[in-house]
């Protein structure tokens, strides 16, 4: 590996258009890509919203916006103050973008590309996208643009227009730059980096500890653990739980979501409780990141019943760094092999996901193979460390182009 003394150091403006740090798959994404970055010598400077979760972020330089709104509840999706913090991201990127001299604005998610767009225009800096979903497939699972043509719409457009404005694009998956390929975009513009893992965090989790605290005692465990939104479907995994036979009797649910959602957290229990499984399903909320491989590590099953997923679920990449057997479905399963690393069950089939969960429970074997494939897998293909040098490439590759017309009169700075 290049030395950190002869390889080339980058200034990057950051731009995460959410809470940041939180505990929840993008937010967590982006702090651990900016976290190793910055490790590994560059100048890294986030742009966000006026508050996260408190988790300390290091190597990094953090600017929030001004909190001119009501809230502070971390949430996914959209909310009426965001529009407001994304505004005033707006301003707030182009000032940094001039005063630390930053080469390149890169980006997440569709809110942080339109910020980055508008700085793209005023300051003359390569634009990066890093592509981590699609509107169309998220968008109208929040329920929260009515009627729904209009959310439709919306979404049809941000998918045409934010990968468009971009020097280069970056995306999670092969499966999401092929989309972005059939709407038009050339190969040769997008590279797929996957979201990568911490495996040190994995590394001294202790099964007990939560065992106790939620007293499980000695009931095996099928576990679920991300946020609950609509999209994740985690009611198709409380239908397949409810199909478990009665050699499964003693097996126990675990729902565990980062931060409250009581509205969705009641509809899932009272779908239990219709399904005669409320006694076996436990909720937990608001748990800090830090307790996230302490949860894991009690699992004898860990599900991702979340279908058509053109990212990459970041709950599947937590499970297979802590080497927890893995039961997911067709759409969510990146980076999963059926019977080698993982068992894939078929979109939409709470039968096929029981039948997963059955099987893992009962093959212990089966179990404890998959598990050790699937750790090894993120050593093999999703370390950040290595990561990292492929997104200094692409760095370089947009430093390296000819200067388009309006940047001309712009000189860029070679050295940190």
């Amino acid at each position: 590996m290049t030395d950190l003394t002869e390889r080339r150091k980058y200034r990057v403006l950051m731009i995460a258009a959410c809470p940041f740090p939180a505990n929840y798959g993008t937010s967590g994404c982006i702090k651990e890509m900016c976290e190793v970055m910055g490790d590994r010598g560059h100048e890294i400077h986030v742009l966000t919203y006026p508050y996260g979760d408190g988790s300390p972020v290091r190597s990094v330089t953090l600017h929030r916006v001004p909190h001119l709104g009501w809230s502070r509840e971390i949430a996914v999706g959209p909310t009426l103050q965001r529009p407001l913090f994304d505004l005033l991201m707006v301003f707030k990127a182009i000032h940094l973008a001039w005063k630390y001299k930053c080469e390149i604005i890169h980006t997440h998610n569709y809110e942080g590309q339109l910020i980055g767009i508008c700085a793209k225009v005023l300051t003359w800096r390569p634009l990066l996208y890093n592509a981590i979903n699609t509107m169309a497939d998220e968008l109208l699972s929040y329920n929260a643009i009515k009627p729904v043509f209009i959310a439709k719409g919306l979404a049809r457009f941000l998918d045409w227009f934010a990968p468009r404005i971009s020097d280069h694009i970056l995306t999670l998956t092969s499966d999401l730059k092929d989309i972005l390929v059939s709407w038009g975009l050339p190969k040769d513009h997008i590279t797929v980096v996957p979201a990568g893992v911490q495996l040190e965090m994995f590394s001294n989790a202790d099964p007990l500890r939560f065992r106790k605290i939620w007293n499980l005692g000695s009931s095996r465990t099928v576990l679920y653990a991300g946020t609950i939104d609509q999209f994740q479907r985690v009611d198709i995994l409380i239908d397949a739980f409810s199909r478990l036979g009665p050699e499964c009797a003693d097996v126990l649910l675990l729902i565990v979501f980062p931060f409250a959602r009581r509205e969705r957290k009641e509809e899932l229990a009272a779908q239990a409780q219709k399904l005669g499984i409320a006694d076996r399903v436990r909720f937990v909320d608001e748990h800090p990141l830090e307790d996230l491989p302490d949860c894991l590590a009690l699992a004898d099953v860990a599900v991702v019943p979340r279908p058509q997923c053109p990212g990459h679920p970041i709950k599947l990449l937590n499970y297979m760094a802590a080497g927890r057997p893995i039961v997911v479905s067709a759409g969510g399963a990146k980076g999963i092999r059926h019977l080698e690393n993982g068992f894939i069950f078929p979109d939409h089939d709470a039968a096929g996901l029981a039948q997963g969960i059955t099987t893992l429970l009962h093959d212990r074997e089966l179990s404890a193979r998959l598990g050790t494939a699937a750790r090894q897998t993120i050593l093999e293909e999703y370390d950040w460390r290595i990561l990292a040098q492929k997104i200094e490439g692409i760095y370089a590759g947009m430093l390296a182009k000819k200067t388009p017309w309006y940047a001309r009169g712009y000189k860029r700075q070679t050295a940190v």
